[in-house]
């Protein structure tokens, strides 16, 4: 795969916010169908960007990062990646206050491709172990190899039925701030305390890893990704009708994602090597069907059945997790259990 810092992903991504935060601030003076269909369309290829840019961010992992030390890398990476989100929580939030709608979200677009151009320049700096290509794949001959891959590959199944059950877990937040609007109604003021609630309970869960997650495996952090997972819809529909209680909610979700971000990519890592780990990683984010089909069909089943139903249906299906989880192998992975 040679030297993956040709890849076009990262400016890729910083051109969509920045042109999403260019559109917005005359948002205003367009008609709601068209702002709609230029978010879809931005975050698109926001998204299919993220996913190229991912395969090189895991394989620049794997081959620069010791084995023994990949845990305490993830854990470390992402107290950090939670403290710059909480300076960027607070500076959101006082945007949301001052600004009103479209100005506040443009100017947070025009933010975030600011900073994420900023944060491409450490990858620049990174020495990457170049591989050789040796020959180059059409595009039948990749496909042949993702087949292969997962025919072939027992973990790596097991390792996608894992994501596509836990991923549920993410893709319920955004519906919790649905579920708020609809009981309470909501203000910029409290989006934000939400948004510094959840990155509160990141930066938490991340320091508590830190000093008690013991070994350099991931089962018991996948454990608890799947359990929080699995009790915050639940948790949200015994709690909606409670406006205090209700941003309990928000720490939950912060320890949904903080231990997604160290346990999924760390055990993709895990199960794959430097010969085939791209592969895995393209398998992985094309795979992850559940991400983008979970939120289109519970936000037209929401509007028609309700919130209890889908919530429920998401708990249940987050659980199965478990069932998949326990079916992965490999040693530095199974060796959490004692």
């Amino acid at each position: 795969y040679g030297d993956h810092r040709d890849l076009h992903s990262f400016p890729t991504r910083r051109s969509s916010d920045l042109i999403l935060g260019y559109l917005l601030s005359f948002a205003g003076g367009l008609e709601g169908d068209y702002v709609i269909g230029f978010i879809l369309l931005l975050m698109t290829i926001f998204s299919f960007s993220g996913a190229f840019a991912g395969i090189a961010y895991n394989d620049i992992l794997g081959k620069s990062i010791n084995i023994d030390s990949r845990k305490s890398f993830f854990i470390v990476k992402q107290t950090l990646a939670s403290t710059a989100v909480l300076a960027s929580a607070l500076l959101a939030r006082r945007i949301l206050n001052i600004y009103a709608y479209p100005s506040n979200y443009s100017i947070l677009f025009i933010l975030a491709g600011g900073l994420l151009l900023v944060g491409t320049g450490g990858f620049w700096a990174v020495k990457e172990k170049v591989s050789v290509v040796s020959k180059t794949l059409s595009q039948k001959e990749r496909f042949k190899l993702f087949w292969i891959a997962l025919k072939s590959d027992r973990n790596l199944r097991n390792y996608l039925y894992t994501v596509n059950t836990t991923s549920l877990g993410i893709a319920v937040i955004p519906f919790l701030i649905a579920l708020a609007k609809k009981n309470f109604g909501l203000t910029g003021a409290d989006i934000g305390n939400y948004l510094l609630l959840q990155v509160g309970g990141m930066i938490l869960a991340n320091i508590l890893f830190k000093f008690l997650a013991k070994g350099k495996r991931y089962k018991g952090i996948l454990a608890i990704h799947i359990v929080s997972g699995a009790l915050l819809p639940i948790t949200a529909l015994l709690l909606q009708n409670n406006h205090t209680l209700f941003m309990i909610l928000f720490p939950l979700s912060g320890l949904v994602l903080a231990t997604k971000e160290i346990a999924i990519p760390g055990i993709l890592l895990e199960i794959s090597n430097n010969e085939n780990r791209a592969v895995y990683t393209g398998i992985s984010g094309a795979g992850s069907i559940a991400t983008i089909i979970f939120p289109i069909a519970a936000g037209a089943l929401i509007t028609t059945i309700g919130f209890t139903p889908v919530f429920i249906t998401a708990s249940i299906l987050i659980s199965f997790g478990f069932i998949f989880s326990a079916k992965i192998r490999c040693s530095r992975f199974e060796g959490d259990i004692k």
